[in-house]
């Protein structure tokens, strides 16, 4: 009872001002809330979902034919990764290690195994949504292009539920590191100013070179295949799942495993020290000085 409060809690402050208006203190119309709900999946699923069905759609003949599925899945895959880790990584940052409320639940009798469960939980859903726009179109289109086999449509699943704990892993990491980079700053929001920028100038790096690259990739896919397979066998086995490989779906399941557990013991060790953390604070030295008194007229 406790955790799924929690949950609900953690998912209410995500899309609080869709439910609330803070510009004029009182709640949104249920109009108002379906609207930002049906923008939301518009721009998520219908604008986002979109360009990567595009991408998809390109690439995954010309590799399929070429027999180099796995290198499909290894690119799309890679872009869910990020997609996800960035999308949720401030999300972690904000709602695992330093929300706001951190010191009035924590004075509460609330267990800290069901308050760290329930923001892992809403940081995962939130790295789910961000790289299944990525790879379950990418998935889909495989399976329409491709004839669909047990091992490719389970392989398919299994590459989903690993990409989004890895997401989680990944999103966990950053957000320790940029929770223990802001206990250091005094002003917290140059963080997200210059991950935005940086954000901003990748999106236009990426966005004026993807036209060529995807040339370059499709006009010489098997070098490029045989050289990332060579000199990038993890990748090889990450894009392997996808295609149903259970010796890939093992081995990477197993180095998930693995760095879940890193990541789960550097949060259990750090997270009370994090979020209990004042950060860094201004000192100023005492420096004597003579007060006078003053007459009223002159203190008015």
């Amino acid at each position: 009872m406790m955790l799924k409060l929690l949950l609900k809690k953690q998912l209410f402050e995500i899309f609080s001002s869709y439910f609330y208006d803070a510009k004029k203190n009182k709640a949104r119309s249920k109009i108002s809330i379906v609207m930002y709900f049906a923008l939301f999946a518009l721009l998520i699923v219908g604008l986002l979902g979109g360009i990567f069905t595009f991408l998809a759609v390109k690439l995954c003949t010309p590799l399929a034919s070429a027999n180099l599925s796995w290198l499909y899945f290894a690119l799309m895959g890679l872009i869910a990764v990020l997609l996800g880790a960035f999308g949720s990584v401030f999300n972690t940052y904000a709602g695992l290690y330093l929300p706001k409320d951190n010191d009035l639940l924590l004075s509460m009798p609330i267990p800290v195994s069901s308050l760290v469960a329930a923001r892992l939980f809403s940081v995962y859903l939130m790295g789910l949504l961000y790289s299944d726009v990525v790879i379950l179109p990418a998935v889909i289109v495989y399976w329409v292009t491709t004839s669909v086999t047990p091992s490719s449509l389970f392989g398919g699943l299994v590459l989903m539920f690993l990409i989004s704990v890895f997401v989680l892993t990944l999103s966990c990491i950053l957000g320790w590191v940029v929770a223990k980079i802001s206990q250091k700053l005094r002003h917290k929001s140059v963080i997200a100013v210059l991950a935005s920028l940086a954000f901003i100038a990748l999106y236009y790096f990426v966005y004026f070179k993807a036209q060529s690259i995807l040339q370059e990739l499709l006009a010489n896919v098997a070098v490029y295949g045989a050289q990332i397979k060579s000199s990038a066998y993890p990748l090889y086995l990450f894009g392997s799942v996808g295609v149903g490989d259970g010796k890939a779906m093992l081995i990477v399941a197993a180095a998930q495993a693995v760095l879940f557990g890193l990541m789960w013991m550097l949060l259990s060790r750090s997270f009370l020290n994090i979020a209990t953390s004042t950060g860094k604070t201004e000192r100023r030295k005492y420096r004597e000085t003579v007060i006078r008194q003053q007459s009223v007229d002159a203190a008015l």
